[in-house]
């Protein structure tokens, strides 16, 4: 009879156990079929990347002859360079006036000192064969 009791509550045990693991097998899946779906919203299709890609070739053309010379690739990244450098700037310029003070500058400009050189430009020290 013990034989028998016993027998059953390791049954028991390992149904609960089962149990559990399916449902633990279906949350999982739940979870990753909703971040599945989160990152397909976020990500767009190969029509809205060839959209945006093509707006911003025709940012670029300044002169609308449909092809990028290399002076308007150049002249395009720049100013999006000086445009972000300016941002920049204007963020660090906290009393407003135009201008950065020594304070300010220090803040967001490292001096090279400030950091330790890397590996690779380490250069030994001369030696007296040299």
């Amino acid at each position: 009879m013990k034989g028998k009791w016993l027998l059953m509550a390791v049954a028991a045990i390992l149904c609960a156990s089962m149990a559990y693991a399916v449902v633990a097998v279906e949350a999982s899946k739940d979870k990753a079929e909703k971040t599945e779906k989160v990152q397909k919203a976020d990500k767009p299709d190969k029509a809205e990347i060839r959209k945006r890609r093509e707006a911003e070739f025709a940012e670029i053309d300044a002169n609308k002859d449909g092809k990028v010379s290399k002076d308007e690739f150049v002249n395009y990244y720049i100013r999006r360079q000086k445009e972000r450098y300016e941002q920049l700037f204007k963020s660090k310029d906290k009393d407003g006036d135009g201008a950065l003070t020594v304070d300010e500058f220090a803040v967001f400009v490292p001096i090279k000192t400030d950091r330790p050189p890397r590996p690779e430009r380490v250069k030994p020290a001369p030696t007296k064969a040299d």
